[in-house]
């Protein structure tokens, strides 16, 4: 099966003999439009061209990571030389490395500079199969002057902290006559994002996923989170965010 090679952040090669050799190749590229995702992949790609000669076709993804799994299921399958290189969500690398190209010899310097969890997480039977492009890390957006307004002197460290000033913005956010202001936003649709949010939130109660090889999200702690984050909606969010995904959160906030 041809390798795909995954790459998100791409060396340049600096000069115009490499240009000149490479010059009137094409290749594809498939990513995304999340975060700062797309304006990166803008930069990378005019400095790619510059230094190499080689051409970029951006072939756009959706925001939905289930239907990118998929898609990406389905170009191994069919052997297909229809994308050359892709972007992989964080926790993809082992389902697909058997068909990525080993970056080992030719990024393991640049490598070093990147978090060392992200570089092992990539790193799959000693092959690096991809290079991280951006982290992603779980993040509380909160509006300073808000908090300043109702009294607050810093953004909640808890979780009761954050109902209890969600809700009291909220409340008074209403009652200026902001009728549709919620106090919390999140993914709470079923799919991937959700997932990862509920994660978030079982670790932050003491729960766990799997220990020693044991299921343990029936825990007590887990159920807590899970009740918690279920009692959120309609009281601090919306009705409408167990339908949110990324951008649907970050565009309401």
């Amino acid at each position: 099966m041809p390798e795909v090679p995954a790459v998100a952040t791409v060396p340049a090669v600096s000069n115009a003999k490499a240009a000149q050799s490479y010059g009137g190749t094409t290749i594809r590229y498939y990513s995304g439009q999340i975060g700062v995702g797309a304006e990166l992949d803008e930069l990378l790609i005019e400095r790619f061209t510059e230094e190499t000669g080689i051409m970029v076709e951006f072939v756009p993804k959706s925001d939905d990571t289930t239907e990118d799994y998929e898609v990406y299921e389905t170009l191994f399958a069919a052997q297909s030389p229809d994308i050359d290189v892709l972007a992989l969500d964080v926790i993809w690398p082992a389902s697909f490395a058997e068909h990525l190209v080993d970056l080992s010899e030719a990024l393991s310097t640049p490598a070093e500079a990147h978090f060392p969890g992200i570089v092992e997480n990539n790193t799959i039977d000693g092959r690096l199969i991809a290079m991280p492009q951006f982290g992603d890390f779980g993040m509380l957006y909160y509006r300073a002057d808000l908090l300043e307004t109702y009294g607050f002197d810093a953004p909640p460290a808890t979780w009761d902290e954050l109902e209890s000033m969600a809700l009291t913005i909220q409340e008074g956010e209403r009652a200026t006559g902001n009728a549709n202001f919620v106090g919390f936003v999140f993914q709470g649709a079923d799919y991937e994002g959700g997932t990862c949010n509920m994660l978030e939130w079982v670790a932050s109660h003491g729960g766990s996923l799997i220990e020693g090889g044991v299921v343990t999200i029936d825990s007590p702690e887990a159920q807590q989170a899970m009740e918690r984050a279920q009692g959120w909606v309609g009281s601090i969010a919306p009705d409408t965010v167990v339908s949110f995904r990324e951008e649907d959160a970050r565009e309401l906030f």
